[in-house]
């Protein structure tokens, strides 16, 4: 399942932001987007956003737990060519809309706290009535309601990365994560326990350990070993995952390493992770490359475009690092701008003349960027 659009609006003190497309219409995603734009255009919060919604759509959170408690999506789904549009409306955490249809038939349609949803098995809309903050999308009825099942499952399968955090490279493995083999616990969007996910992965599949070596070499990373080891610490007695490097006696573990190579390498066990389990569906990347040299970040996102590319997994990252908007291709822009208190996405979809205008002018992506070509707020 693919995000294909996404319209936000959200209030909050009295002051309305939205997410949208010039002309306040819906963003248009696709397989892979690299958002683009100055500090403080947006970027990061069109990533919580999205992350927002994954996390209402599989009911870990509900519109009364959120700080923007007054909200509305308007979404776009396509899911083995079937298209899924929901939307979603609360104020102050009760839900005032919530509608889903699936190729224009209407399987969801409620307003505050009662509606009507589709039951597959006596097949007709059938009335209901639930509290004010609950999501009729979050219902588990493999019998009555099957069709959802997609949406939950997008939602629960979703994986989100900061670069400007440890990405667990402070988190020692728990104890007994090698046990957990397929009864696992561990959410892909816990992000910090890269370390249990790697003794999970080796406690899977044997060839796990190899598929990293070489993503690592991809990356000029050169290891040839990679294990669970104690940490190289006087007092503490845990373990964490430690790696052979290329010429160097004994082993690295994970708090030695550099946070820039940490960060990727804990993205890489990560997606090899979910991949092995089948559930990478959507991966969101805020600041990808950061702390990385602009080798090393060109490799990585190559990399991890080409793993996105051959399992069908949706990729959105975002960044402001010229040497980063360098190496992708502007077909996968999504540049930001505020505009009016909306966080405004241009794209070669929206914007064609303008994309293909500078393409020919035969400068350097990050020369588009700096252009300045789109209305700011000062």
């Amino acid at each position: 399942m693919k995000l294909k659009s996404i319209y936000y609006t959200q209030e909050h003190y009295g002051r309305e932001w939205k997410i949208c497309s010039d002309g306040s219409q819906p963003i248009e995603l696709q397989a892979i987007n690299l958002i683009v734009g100055k500090n403080a255009s947006g970027k990061s919060g069109v990533v919580r956003v999205i992350r927002t919604l994954a996390d209402l759509l599989c009911g870990e959170t509900t519109p009364s737990k959120l700080l923007y408690s007054t909200a509305s999506f308007d979404v776009t789904f396509e899911d083995r060519d079937k298209i899924y549009i929901y939307r979603l409306s609360f104020h102050k955490g009760s839900v005032v809309e919530e509608k889903l249809s699936i190729d224009g038939n209407l399987l969801i349609e409620r307003t505050n706290g009662s509606g009507k949803i589709l039951y597959s098995n006596v097949g007709k809309m059938i009335d209901f009535a639930t509290g004010d903050s609950t999501l009729a999308v979050t219902r588990e009825d493999t019998l009555q309601h099957p069709y959802l099942a997609p949406l939950q499952n997008w939602g629960k399968w979703l994986n989100h990365f900061s670069f400007s955090t440890k990405m667990g490279q402070n988190i020692a493995i728990k104890e007994g994560s090698r046990e957990l083999q397929n009864n696992e616990t561990i959410s892909v969007k816990e992000s910090d326990r890269v370390a249990d996910m790697f003794s999970l992965g080796c406690a899977i599949d044997e060839n796990f350990i190899g598929r990293i070596i070489d993503d690592a070499k991809a990356i000029n990373y050169n290891i040839s070993g990679l294990s669970i080891e104690n940490i190289h610490h006087p007092v503490l007695n845990v373990k964490v995952i430690a790696v052979n490097e290329d010429r160097l006696a004994g082993y690295t573990d994970q708090t030695e390493m550099s946070s820039g190579m940490f960060r990727a390498f804990s993205l890489l066990i990560q997606m090899e992770y979910a991949i092995l389990r089948k559930t990478a569906t959507c991966i969101l990347i805020d600041d990808i490359g950061e702390g990385l040299d602009y080798d090393r970040s060109k490799q990585l996102i190559a990399l991890v475009k080409q793993k996105a590319e051959a399992h069908d997994i949706q990729l959105i990252m975002t960044t402001n690092d010229e040497n980063i908007m360098n190496g992708i291709d502007i077909d996968y822009w999504q540049i930001v701008v505020r505009e009016d208190g909306r966080t405004v996405f241009y794209n070669r979809q929206n914007t064609k003349e303008l994309f293909d205008e500078f393409e020919y002018a035969g400068f350097s992506n990050s020369k588009f960027f700096k252009l300045n070509m789109f209305k700011e707020d000062n």
